[in-house]
């Protein structure tokens, strides 16, 4: 049965406020910047291998990228209404260390609910924090650069427009940024509705969804969505209650509480006081309906509880503070609940000014069957993996899927998988990408002539796949001496050759041998001589990589 929680400090203060609540201590908060009034959707995690084996041994799945969808901002200050500019927003970070560069390349596509469409008047912003700071900074206008070892390319924070669908699923594209681990990133997209939107009383609901195609990720593509409503430019509407969020009560294990006290829920809901003056409320019932007489209501004893709602303004939104913040910035009430126990929250506004009848809304929920100890919402004794927060429903991370060219692309949806693609979403190099070609050492620096003849192999070593050659060559000097023949004005004359296939994931083995024309006269040489090795690594649209070793040959 559902019961109060015993707490030493009888306070719990409840907001009932004109702001969204910020989740993190901002020294540039976007939304503030921004402005209005602003709601959260669905949490968004896409889990990824972690590849960093040096010190933590073999790799493992983690979350790689989480990411959450919202909108506000309406330029009136209120909610958002038919006609006036409003934003669509997105919130990511990097929570793990994807594989290869340790950054997840992230392209965004926007899908926008009915009568919607984005307003170009205004230009798209984009925040970021950096890994290690506190601060979001400004980014709209900036250009991110890939260092060379990473990749190389450049592009804009935001996209000056939107464009075509970058995943094939969305309606817009917003661009794509290299995110690195530990970072955070959001973006603004203006937009406008020409007609009301209800959220999820509408079927199909009301929602603005993003779409990620992120790099480091098993699924690479995944979603996150929330729900839209839109008034009447004019008001007039009379009251209503909302949500935003799916699922607007998270049942949750509260670890820092006594014994018996932990099984805890957190609630969600939003206000369109159509500027009436009244009482936001709530009551629990025990069972699946909101029938009979309510068990605890925000009346109760204990429950300090500020619901006043005056005519300052048309939204009003429910969080809480204190012992009464839940993980996600929602209201946890001081009620402590049973295994599996279903009840239901009635959420009213009764007008008193000027007065009216009062306006309800229920949500249904059940809780948790018993402790859940990691907090991924599967309890401990349906968790096959009780110690480690999971994605799966079985409460585990995916298991770990190979990467073998290591650049954090897995299975089908690299289309090169032998074949670093150094963060491009395909898995494919782009053009341009850095070969990086190199040969292995050469023990002392020198070749004996005798093994030029059947061939020395050379180990050779690429970022990306590419074509090597290699040339052996001397002076023209040596030639003369060793009788070769020498061009009119040439300084060197080719001895040995060989080619080879260089992999981005594995290398290759060039093999160098003389040339029949040479053989026979640098064999009889009485005494060893200087020579160049020089090995160029071809791809097409790439750069040239040109790598050259002095060598004596004895």
């Amino acid at each position: 049965m559902t019961r109060f929680a015993r707490l030493s400090a009888l306070l719990l203060a409840i907001g009932a406020i004109f702001a969204a609540v910020a989740t993190q201590a901002y020294a540039v908060n976007p939304e503030a910047t921004i402005g209005g009034k602003w709601f959260s959707g669905s949490l968004l995690m896409q889990s990824g291998t972690n590849c960093s084996t040096a010190i933590l041994g073999d790799p493992y799945s983690e979350t790689m990228v989480s990411a959450i969808a919202s909108y506000g901002g309406d330029s009136s200050g209120g909610v958002a209404r038919v006609g006036n500019r409003y934003y669509a927003s997105l919130l990511i970070s990097v929570p793990g260390n994807p594989c290869g560069s340790g950054t997840s390349v992230i392209g965004t596509d926007l899908v926008l609910p009915r009568g919607t469409t984005v307003d170009t008047s205004a230009p798209i912003r984009c925040f970021g924090k950096p890994r290690n700071s506190n601060d979001f900074g400004e980014l709209t206008g900036g250009i991110w650069t890939m260092p060379a070892d990473m990749g190389g390319g450049s592009g804009e924070y935001c996209p000056a427009t939107v464009s075509g669908p970058l995943t094939g699923y969305g309606q817009y594209g917003v661009g794509f940024r290299p995110v690195v681990s530990g970072q955070m990133y959001q973006i603004f997209v203006p937009i406008k509705s020409t007609q009301t939107l209800e959220g999820a009383a509408h079927s199909p609901a009301d929602e603005i969804t993003w779409i990620l195609s992120s790099s480091g990720t098993y699924d690479q593509f995944g979603a996150t969505k929330v729900w839209t409503n839109v008034f009447s430019s004019g008001g007039g509407s009379g009251p209503f209650l909302y949500f935003a969020r799916n699922p607007s009560v998270v049942p949750f294990w509260d670890k820092t509480k006594p014994a018996g006290q932990e099984n805890r829920a957190e609630w969600f809901a939003n206000l369109y006081s159509d500027f009436k003056a009244g009482t936001f409320c709530w009551e629990y019932y025990p069972h699946p309906t909101a029938t009979g007489s309510p068990q605890f209501t925000c009346n109760s004893p204990i429950v300090t509880w500020n619901g006043s709602v005056t005519n300052a303004s048309d939204l009003w939104q429910i969080y809480g503070t204190g012992e009464g913040a839940g993980p996600n910035g929602g209201y946890v009430p001081p009620l402590v609940f049973d295994p599996s126990e279903t009840g239901t929250v009635r959420w009213t506004f009764t007008p008193t000014s000027p007065p009216g009848p009062t306006i309800f809304k229920d949500v249904t929920f059940t809780t948790l069957s018993g402790p859940d100890n990691d907090g991924d919402g599967v309890v401990d004794a349906q968790d096959a993996c009780p110690a480690v927060k999971g994605t799966e429903s079985n409460g585990c991370q995916p298991a770990v899927q190979p990467d073998t060219d290591k650049d954090g692309i897995f299975g089908a949806a690299d289309k090169c998988p032998n074949e670093n693609g150094a963060g491009s979403l395909d898995g494919c190099p782009k053009a341009g990408a850095l070969i990086g070609g190199d040969v292995g050492p050469i023990a002392g620096n020198k070749f004996k002539r005798k093994a030029l003849v059947k061939g020395v192999s050379l180990p050779l070593t690429c970022r990306v796949n590419a074509k090597a050659t290699g040339l052996l060559t001397i002076t023209a000097k040596v030639a003369k001496k060793l009788k070769l023949k020498v061009k009119r004005k040439a300084k060197t004359v080719t001895i040995g050759t060989g080619t080879a296939d260089c992999a981005g994931t594995g290398g290759g083995t060039l093999t160098l041998k003389l040339s029949k024309t040479a053989k026979k006269k640098v064999l009889k040489a009485r005494k060893g001589f200087a020579a160049t090795l020089t090995i160029t690594f071809v791809r097409s649209g790439s750069t040239d990589v040109v790598v050259t070793r002095p060598l004596k040959l004895t």
